[in-house]
């Protein structure tokens, strides 16, 4: 089991969130083939360690982040911009660039904002989104899990200053 999964585990244990055993390898290779893509190294460990939650995170409010099974993880040009209700995902199409090389893994607040790592080396970087907004709250996969151990609030609420938003 990958260190940071290990610790993510004993986080969502401790908020009785259930955490799901790791996929497997087929699985995972499974998901990559129907996806036509590859995950990063670290994403991929993770994953074969932890596969999400099984169900939500009970009362933990604004702090918690949703952790999608890998049958749930899609990309953000996928799932995530057809997602047109409130917020409105459509328009991170045309915000954020090269949208549909950023895999989604969770979400926060009943999708009030996604998480999602680029599908490079080491995952990075995490960004936060909210309908056509977007924040980079870390620079790799393992530092998104690092940050959101030690302070929630630092990946899923960036500051207003580190949002990009499209022009109203």
């Amino acid at each position: 089991m990958s260190f940071i999964a290990e610790r993510v585990r004993e986080h969502y244990e401790a908020l009785d969130a259930g955490p799901r055993p790791g996929c497997a390898p087929g699985a995972l290779s499974g998901f990559e083939s129907a996806h036509n893509l590859s995950l990063p190294r670290s994403f991929a460990d993770f994953y074969l360690s932890m596969d999400g939650l099984e169900g939500e995170v009970p009362e933990f409010g604004a702090h918690a982040l949703q952790l999608w099974p890998l049958d749930e993880v899609c990309r953000v040009s996928e799932r995530v911009a057809e997602y047109r209700g409130v917020p409105d995902y459509g328009p991170i199409l045309t915000t954020l660039p090269e949208a549909d090389q950023y895999i989604a893994f969770g979400d926060g607040m009943c999708w009030s904002h996604v998480l999602a790592a680029r599908l490079s080396d080491g995952a990075g970087p995490v960004l936060w989104i909210c309908g056509g907004s977007y924040a980079r709250v870390a620079p790799t996969f393992d530092e998104f899990w690092v940050r959101y151990l030690e302070n929630p609030d630092s990946v899923l609420w960036p500051d207003e200053d580190e949002i990009n938003s499209p022009a109203v």
